[in-house]
């Protein structure tokens, strides 16, 4: 709690100098930690720059600072930087790759990600691809409603649902010496 801490040091002050400086650095270091995971829940929520630099730009930042956070290798490869599209398929297109990227990491291991972004086509194309372990998808395409999948079988489940919604599709390889390769369809709707 901060505030405790910050009561603690300013009592120390006039008993302990130098266990009060070293409070309020262990107080500083919580606070830049705290705040730092704010910003990542705010930017994971809605990250405002899709609105002002849209999808291109957020995919290549959220792919730099997944690198930095989780020491995975991530390329991406993006045609089409400056077209736009409605701001609830920017949502999808930026959602889809986040939710894969992570998948890729809580159950694949990868040492590298790789992500190709097409907006120039109609159908915008998605294509991400991890060297981790891989699995079998089989159950996600034959999956009935309120069948029980793991976590990664959920994940690209709902995805699945989500392409078919708005009229996209989804393709998954994968084996277990070669990682997963998923494809995705989104119309550009315009």
């Amino acid at each position: 709690n901060f505030i405790l801490q910050a009561e603690i040091c300013q009592r120390l002050f006039d008993r302990d100098p130098d266990r009060a400086a070293e409070e309020l650095q262990n107080l500083k270091t919580a606070a830049s930690v705290t705040f730092q995971k704010v910003r990542d829940f705010i930017f994971d929520l809605r990250p405002m720059m899709l609105d002002d630099l849209g999808v291109a730009s957020t995919v290549r930042t959220y792919a730099k600072s997944f690198q930095q956070k989780n020491d995975i290798e991530v390329s991406e490869d993006i045609a089409g930087e400056d077209r736009r599209l409605e701001t609830h398929r920017e949502v999808l297109i930026f959602r889809s790759i986040q939710e894969l990227m992570v998948q890729a990491r809580d159950y694949a291991s990868p040492a590298h990600i790789d992500i190709k972004l097409d907006l120039t086509s109609d159908p915008i194309r998605i294509v991400v691809e991890d060297d981790g372990r891989g699995f079998d998808p089989t159950p996600i395409f034959e999956a009935e409603e309120g069948a029980h999948l793991d976590g990664r079988g959920e994940a690209l489940l709902t995805l699945k649902e989500k392409m078919e919604l708005i009229g996209g599709k989804i393709a998954i390889e994968s084996s277990e010496a070669e990682g997963t390769t998923v494809r995705l369809e989104i119309p550009a709707g315009e």
